[in-house]
């Protein structure tokens, strides 16, 4: 399976994995009014499966993500992932949130300390 397929039937999967959770955990009610900065459970949670499943069909990749930071390994080839893009929308009972993962072919390592100091 190339990559740009992957992407597409994980953000699908992790998709249906938020739809799940959405709207069911009444203590995210506790998180309104937090615009900026809210993590819940199921940003975690979200996070690690798309981690193990970056890594069980492209284990010498590097990932980058919000929840767990750098998973360095190969330099040139780096994953982007922010697992619920929109927590504060989820936990609102909002439907206006997201699966959000990039793939980078990095040719020139600028790029890829670049990436990081961000």
């Amino acid at each position: 399976m190339n990559r740009e397929e992957f992407i597409k039937k994980l953000t699908i999967s992790a998709g249906k994995k938020a739809l799940n959770f959405f709207k069911k955990d009444k203590s995210l009610i506790s998180l309104r009014g937090q615009s900026k900065g809210v993590v819940t459970k199921y940003d975690k949670i979200l996070d690690k499966f798309i981690i193990n499943q970056i890594e069980k069909f492209f284990s010498k990749d590097s990932i980058l993500t919000e929840e767990s930071g750098l998973i360095q390994k190969r330099k040139e080839s780096l994953w982007i992932v922010d697992s619920l893009d929109g927590s504060s929308n989820f936990a609102n009972q909002n439907p206006f949130f997201s699966i959000s993962i990039a793939f980078f072919k990095i040719k020139n390592q600028f790029w890829v300390r670049f990436l990081l100091q961000l």
